[in-house]
């Protein structure tokens, strides 16, 4: 019995454990990087009904609503009175509260004479929450993502690919290439050093001469032969992403991601 109710307890902190990291963004306090701009409020009517002593006599009776509708409720309205000056708004702090109130109101006959009072309930849920702007930092390392994975959408996954023009103007260099870096392996590409790829070249090149090693020729079929330079530059207004073939020298691709 004792193994049982450790059993279920621990699977019960699990639980607790994993939906404590489900729980969204929104549930959560402001970063220290975000900047608080403003709070929302949504005050919803979700039912009513009316009772003479114990006997209801009407009922217009709803749920209340969930935090997720809440939450939807909360962005339309700070998109609506933030979201021309701050587009990338995002909510923070969400709280909900959902109650019933009692009321006592005049009772009418048909002629609309008071003949006494009845006793009315009105249910509702309210929301509220902070409204922030994220990260600056977080917002431009979303747009680097976005403009690598558009420049390379014609690229066969699992091509290699080299460094070779990496500039920044907003961070540290090395910083900024091991992101690149680590977008270009999550996009399922293989990064090579540069040199490796112009060794690569140089082979293809004396293949299509006739004058290579048999035992060390490049092989087409394995994607060996195909190599691509990626040049990313960041700057204030914007993030370019080229892609350059090794092989030809062609663009493949020049996209061009506007930061704001």
């Amino acid at each position: 019995m004792k193994r049982v109710l450790l059993t279920t307890a621990l699977s019960l902190i699990i639980s607790m454990s994993i939906y404590a990291q489900k729980i969204d963004e929104w549930k959560k306090p402001p970063k220290a990087s975000e900047k608080e701009i403003g709070i929302v409020n949504v005050h919803i009517q979700t039912g009513q009904a009316a009772y003479k002593g114990i006997t209801e006599i009407e009922s217009k009776r709803g749920d209340k609503l969930s935090d997720e509708e809440l939450y939807k409720r909360l962005l339309e309205k700070a998109k609506d009175k933030y979201g021309n000056a701050y587009p990338d708004l995002e909510l923070r702090s969400f709280k909900s509260n959902h109650y019933s109130k009692l009321e006592y109101v005049n009772d009418y006959d048909k002629n609309w004479k008071v003949i006494g009072k009845i006793q009315a309930c009105y249910d509702f849920s309210d929301g509220s929450a902070m409204v922030v702007l994220p990260d600056p930092q977080i917002k431009i390392d979303k747009k680097l993502t976005q403009a690598i994975t558009k420049a390379l959408q014609n690229i066969i996954e699992g091509s290699r690919l080299s460094l070779d023009q990496i500039r920044t103007i907003n961070e540290d260099k090395e910083d900024f290439k091991d992101k690149v870096v680590e977008i270009l392996l999550d996009e399922g590409f293989k990064v090579v050093a540069k040199d490796y790829l112009e060794k690569l070249y140089e082979e293809q090149r004396a293949q299509q001469s006739g004058i290579y090693n048999n035992r060390t020729t490049v092989q087409e079929n394995n994607f060996s032969a195909v190599g691509y330079y990626i040049n990313v530059k960041q700057s204030e207004e914007s993030i370019k992403v080229q892609v350059i073939n090794v092989s030809t020298g062609e663009y493949e691709s020049n996209v061009t991601v506007a930061l704001n």
